[in-house]
């Protein structure tokens, strides 16, 4: 990480959990920062690996109503559990029923 892209994250714990986690990386030989890092790229991966098994959901749904098949439940993103960023996106469930099971 560079100099110039570098950014801060303020995070508000209570002193007591501050405290421990501290003590915690201190006894592990941990820097605290590094792991806070670590633990952002894991989520930021984890939430793009959600997001392209959606994608991948949604390109099932189309060929399926393409099949005759119907979608019948929308996902409100604001409920998904993304990034603004994310929750902008086209994202359907996998429900689907057959039109002649109608």
């Amino acid at each position: 990480m560079t100099a110039e892209k570098e950014v801060r994250l303020n995070v508000r714990l209570e002193k007591e959990k501050r405290d421990i986690f501290q003590g915690i990386c201190k006894a592990k030989a941990v820097n605290a920062s590094e792991l806070m890092r670590q633990w952002v790229d894991e989520y930021i991966e984890k939430a793009k690996r959600e997001y392209e098994d959606m994608k991948e959901a949604q390109a099932d749904l189309k060929r399926q109503e393409a099949e005759g098949k119907k979608a019948v439940i929308e996902i409100d993103p604001e409920q998904l559990p993304y990034p603004k960023a994310l929750r902008n996106l086209p994202l359907r469930t996998l429900y689907t029923k057959k039109k002649e099971d109608k």
